[in-house]
This record gives C-alpha cells, sequence and structure tokens, in this order.
C-alpha cells in the first residue's frame, strides 16, 4: 500500500529531506493539512529561500480550509447530515 502524499511529506520532514517534503506536501495540495507544514518550511527557509509572503499565504490558506473543516454539519457514514 502507498501512503498518500501529504503523510510521504511528513515523513520526509522528520527525515529532515526538505526537498522531497515540499514537494510531496505540494503534490497534496488538495489535502488542506499540508498547507501548515509547507507554510512552515517556507518560514524557516528549508528547502527554499524564505519568502515571508509566501509563508503568510500558505498559513491564511490552511487556516481557511481548517475553519471550512469546523464549520460543515456533522455527517452520518453514508454522507446523509445528521
Amino acid at each position: 500500500m502507498r501512503l498518500p502524499a501529504y503523510a510521504r511529506g511528513v515523513l520526509a520532514v522528520q527525515r529532515r529531506a526538505f526537498d522531497e517534503a515540499r514537494e510531496q506536501l505540494k503534490v497534496a495540495g488538495s489535502d488542506d493539512r499540508a498547507l501548515l507544514p509547507l507554510g512552515q518550511l517556507a518560514s524557516n527557509g528549508q528547502g527554499e529561500p524564505t519568502d515571508p509572503v509566501k509563508v503568510s499565504q500558505l498559513y491564511e490558506q490552511g487556516a481557511q480550509g481548517a475553519s471550512n473543516v469546523v464549520n460543515q454539519p456533522p455527517t452520518m457514514a453514508d454522507g446523509d447530515a445528521v
């Protein structure tokens, strides 16, 4: 079984393979959880030069995605609203 790109990116961060982590997390772009570690990598200049504007955008996008998840009504396993 192959891990999703987000999980591969997190594992790469743990191994300090920042270039690989950045690439995997970019592939996981549809997964809002990827935006926080991407912002952290950009903030620390790991795998790319530090870019405060990009960091801010990544954090804002991640926060927006998280608030969308939090504000969704709970659903049953079959997708019906509770």
